[in-house]
């Protein structure tokens, strides 16, 4: 549906024409609609916000366009790993009300919920943005060696996430009015 909507807009205003990067076997092969989105996420925050509402059981749940088992699941699982669901399914009343109050992806709660009680909430703030942005570094072409050497500023040996918190430690000593600029000059996705 999507694919047909797309060639459409060529055209609208003027004549036009709709280049497709795929055979028209694989576009045939395409489903007539797509699939509805609670089907295909991560339901993570959605049943942590059913379980908030008092909903005892999720995997029975009446969804308008019910997500396959499986996913169910995998989120049950992984709330009951991260502390905000008890061996029997319900709600734990610090972590996981908690979690339910945070606007945040339930492992990013958990981070943020840790890294408060760690003395780190700053920290653990800064890593939470970077992490659920787009990627920071910018790659233009040609200019790999560039990117490779003002890279190597940022590299931390303990891994990628304490090299996001570089990243946005250093970009936040900047002064405001030269972020951009010095986000340019270190391949820094400024957004």
């Amino acid at each position: 549906a999507q694919a047909r909507q797309r060639s459409g807009r060529a055209g609208r205003e003027a004549s036009g024409k709709a280049f497709r990067l795929y055979t028209e076997d694989a576009f045939a092969a395409l489903p007539a609609t797509t699939p509805p989105e609670i089907t295909r996420v991560n339901l993570g925050s959605v049943v942590l916000q059913l379980k908030a509402l008092g909903v005892a059981d999720v995997a029975g749940f009446d969804f308008m366009d019910p997500p396959p088992q499986s996913a169910v699941i995998r989120s049950l699982e992984l709330l009951y790993a991260l502390g905000a669901l008890d061996s029997t399914g319900a709600l734990t009343p610090d972590t996981g009300a908690a979690l339910a109050r945070l606007p945040v992806d339930p492992m990013y709660g958990k981070v943020l919920l840790a890294g408060a009680a760690g003395g780190c909430a700053v920290e653990a703030m800064q890593l939470v943005a970077v992490a659920s942005a787009d990627n920071v570094f910018h790659n233009p072409r040609g200019k790999q060696d560039a990117v490779n050497s003002s890279r190597a500023k940022f590299v931390h040996p303990e891994g990628d996430q304490l090299t996001l918190l570089g990243v946005m430690q250093a970009y936040l000593q900047v002064e405001r009015r030269r972020r951009a600029e010095w986000a340019s000059d270190n391949f820094i996705n400024v957004r």
